[in-house]
């Protein structure tokens, strides 16, 4: 009995005769006051204190019977009950004791927190990634079990969301409308892979596709960012770097806002190679062959 107990009730009757210097109560079953009869009687104790309410303490079963062949019957029962508790309790107690010696987490039932994931078969990229997950996650106790699937595999198992940890490329390009992969309407057959739900960043989502500024587009999505950095439904791990060679031969080459493979030849009409050249006046022999030759150089 807990020392802070004043009061004490058995199936809401409250004992008189609670001692709280000793912390110790009597209660009478008997038929003659009909809190005994026969079969199972079940007897909940509860108590409460100066600073807390009344609360459920404990449970107790008596079972009376003048039958001796039925005493025995519910001993019996009871007995085996009482061993198949006592067994669950060593299982799981071996379990814990057995787990405790993985380097895994485990929770309060000794299981063992291990996490599904998924990604495209085929794809080096991917799957590197996912081993390299794997090994760091597994640092801090975290079990991974990678399935690298074909590509119709993996798209029946992101459409039925059969995943824990999925690792997949989106390009937004340079469209600004995220609606399709964070919007709570796409969680269960769109684009919105984490299935986040968030009335806020519905609304901010809602908000750039009501409007055609594209100041007020890029302000709304700022701000479904920041809501979005809080929530933390996906770990965005890398943007693609691309690399393109040219000849030095070739002028007027401008690679910006890559997004694409296809833009690197965005404006190939500002390329060129050949250069035409005037003549300063007053022109001399002298000069024409000093820049000619600084140009063979």
């Amino acid at each position: 009995m807990p020392d802070n107990i004043t009061s004490v009730w058995v199936n809401n009757y409250k004992l008189s005769l609670f001692n709280t210097e000793k912390h110790t109560f009597s209660y009478k079953a008997s038929l003659a006051i009909k809190t005994l009869k026969p079969g199972k009687n079940t007897y909940i104790i509860s108590g409460s204190s100066q600073t807390a309410d009344k609360k459920i303490l404990g449970t107790f079963d008596i079972f009376y019977s003048t039958d001796e062949s039925e005493r025995k019957a519910i001993e019996q029962k009871y007995a085996q009950k009482e061993k198949t508790k006592r067994l669950k309790k060593e299982n799981l107690e071996n379990e814990k004791t057995k787990n405790s010696e993985s380097k895994f987490r485990i929770n309060k039932n000794g299981d063992t927190l291990n996490l599904k994931l998924i990604t495209l078969e085929g794809n080096i990229k991917y799957e590197s990634l996912a081993e390299y997950l794997k090994q760091e996650w597994e640092k801090i106790g975290i079990q991974i079990t990678i399935q690298a699937l074909p590509i119709k595999e993996l798209n029946t198992q992101v459409l039925e969301r059969n995943y824990d940890i999925l690792i997949y490329g989106q390009n937004l390009g340079y469209n600004l409308d995220a609606y399709p992969y964070w919007h709570s309407s796409q969680a269960k057959q769109g684009f919105n892979f984490s299935q986040l739900t968030n009335f806020e960043i519905d609304t901010t989502l809602e908000a750039i596709r009501r409007s055609h500024d594209k100041t007020v587009q890029q302000k709304e999505l700022e701000k479904a960012q920041e809501l979005m950095a809080q929530e933390a439904p996906a770990l965005f791990l890398y943007s693609p770097e691309r690399t393109f060679l040219s000849s030095p031969k070739i002028k007027g080459i401008k690679l910006d806002n890559l997004l694409e493979t296809q833009d690197r030849i965005s404006v190939i009409h500002n390329w060129y190679v050949h250069e035409s050249y005037n003549m300063n006046i007053p022109f001399s022999f002298s000069s024409f062959f000093d820049w000619l030759s600084s140009e063979l150089k």
